[in-house]
């Protein structure tokens, strides 16, 4: 027997089936018994012929996912809609991975179908965060060239690994209403190009109620050797009338026009420092813009200290008043570095957009030094005193140790105490070694030490100057006048 072009198995009867697979037998009984069982026959043909991808149970995620994407359509209209709508159709729900970032967030990856209007690519995923619980932010991660470790390449790039997962190729993050984000294009893992969709946030310095933002696309080229070109092209004007704060805040207008990222508003209820801390103990805390705080507690001064921040593309939008000063950097280069009005060091990752601010140098110095009177002043000799550095660029220790130092405040400085002259001496250390990380990773290849050490001292000399109204003197190597105590460098903990 032979089926027709428009037959299925199922619509044969059991005289059908079994004639199809030659179970007739001239012997009748035979036959009397293959009919009773040729219906299992059917069962077991139909069941061997289904897609069993379509029995694998949906991800533990999936309702978490599509209460966010749903929360996300009712930030838009038109045909962002339908955007994120053709994103929910196309993303696999039976296959989502769940990893942990290095901030509190954990990250969901899904794979999904090519869609329309997208960039060609290999490979096309979704990634969602998650934070306390619930789907905050998300994008659509495109790979022009196939890669085995796809997720380990995603992961690489937000933890801002210094060294990314080795691969080639482009990478493009969408937003949820498929609008670009940024793109890398990487060489066995190393930045050759990076553009990403950047708002002019120089008006809303005191704020973005009822702000119009123009959009732009920063594009750096990085070069072997260290040189780097930049290029910007407008993209478009979006306006926002305020009450939100988490990533809706990219592409919100007024008249309710098509838009979109799609992310939760308002950046959280803050953090809840723990009760009765111990010294020492830390504390992280990421809100729904993605900004993330470590804090560390001192008992000697009963405060939470921050130690570590990471500020977001999402967050400068959402708090522009508290982070000018990244914003009015229009085309930041990879692994730049700035001091922040909250003086931490921030040094920005192009694969991200992300600023990573910390805490500039463990050199300062907290201790307080014996000045003795010297004539028409007051000096001090300070042993063991130091200040080593890493080259973050190319991942270099610079060596750097003076052993001893001679200062001598005058009396003109009006210092007539060890502790006031201590505090104003640590005081320009500070001040000297925020400055020289800057200097000392804006240079492509690390200095020798000689060169940083010189750069050091007289960056050393202009701040104390600027530190004490007077005359002073300092000099490397041990103080040889009479009556002078040497003092051990006391760093801070």
């Amino acid at each position: 027997m032979i089926l027709d072009a428009d037959q299925e198995i199922k619509d044969l009867d059991v005289d059908q089936v079994m004639m199809l697979f030659g179970l007739y037998r001239f012997d009748h009984s035979i036959n009397h018994t293959m009919k009773k069982i040729a219906p299992f026959i059917i069962f077991l043909l139909l069941f061997s012929c289904q897609d069993t991808t379509d029995l694998r149970p949906d991800s533990v995620h999936k309702q978490n996912i599509l209460t966010y994407l749903n929360k996300t359509k009712d930030l838009y209209s038109g045909t962002s809609v339908q955007k994120i709508e053709d994103l929910s159709n196309a993303i696999d729900f039976k296959e989502i991975q769940q990893y942990q970032l290095r901030t509190t967030e954990q990250l969901l990856i899904a794979s999904a179908k090519p869609l329309p209007g997208l960039p060609t690519s290999a490979i096309t995923k979704v990634i969602f965060y998650v934070n306390n619980g619930e789907v905050v932010r998300s994008n659509i991660v495109c790979f022009s060239n196939s890669a085995a470790n796809a997720d380990q390449v995603i992961l690489s790039i937000l933890n801002m690994n210094e060294k990314k997962e080795s691969y080639s190729g482009k990478i493009t993050f969408l937003r949820a209403t498929q609008q670009l984000y940024l793109f890398n294009e990487y060489e066995n893992g190393e930045l050759r190009v990076n553009g990403i969709a950047r708002p002019n946030l120089k008006n809303l310095k005191g704020g973005r109620t009822n702000a119009c933002i123009d959009w732009y696309l920063i594009t750096t080229y990085y070069y072997p050797g260290g040189h780097t070109r930049t290029t910007d092209q407008y993209l478009f004007t979006t306006c926002d009338c305020g009450g939100g704060g988490g990533e809706e805040a990219y592409r919100v207008a007024c008249q309710g026009g098509g838009g979109g990222s799609g992310g939760a508003a308002g950046s959280g209820n803050g953090p809840i420092m723990p009760a009765n801390p111990q010294n020492n103990d830390e504390y992280e805390y990421t809100d729904n813009t993605g900004k993330y705080t470590k804090y560390v507690y001192n008992a000697h001064s009963d405060m939470w200290q921050i130690v570590e921040i990471v500020v977001t593309p999402f967050t400068i939008i959402a708090e522009p008043e508290n982070y000018s000063f990244l914003a009015e950097i229009e085309s930041p280069l990879h692994g730049q570095v700035v001091v922040g009005d909250d003086n931490l060091l921030y040094k920005y990752d192009a694969s991200t957009g992300n600023w990573e601010g910390e805490v500039p140098s463990q050199n300062k110095l907290c201790g307080s030094y014996i000045f003795t009177e010297t004539g028409d002043g007051l000096t001090a000799e300070i042993i063991t005193l130091s200040a080593p550095a890493f080259h973050r660029p190319s991942g270099q220790h610079i060596p750097h140790l003076w052993g001893s130092a001679c200062l001598t405040f005058g009396s003109s400085t009006g210092l007539t105490n060890s502790k006031d002259a201590s505090a104003a001496f640590n005081q320009a250390w500070a001040l000297t070694t925020d400055e020289v990380e800057v200097w000392l990773n804006k240079e492509k290849t690390a200095p020798l030490s000689v060169v940083y050490s010189d750069f050091f001292k007289s960056t050393l000399l202009s701040k104390l100057a600027k530190t004490v109204d007077g005359a002073f003197w300092f000099s490397t190597g041990p103080c040889f006048m009479p009556g002078t105590v040497p003092s051990l460098t006391q760093y801070c903990n």
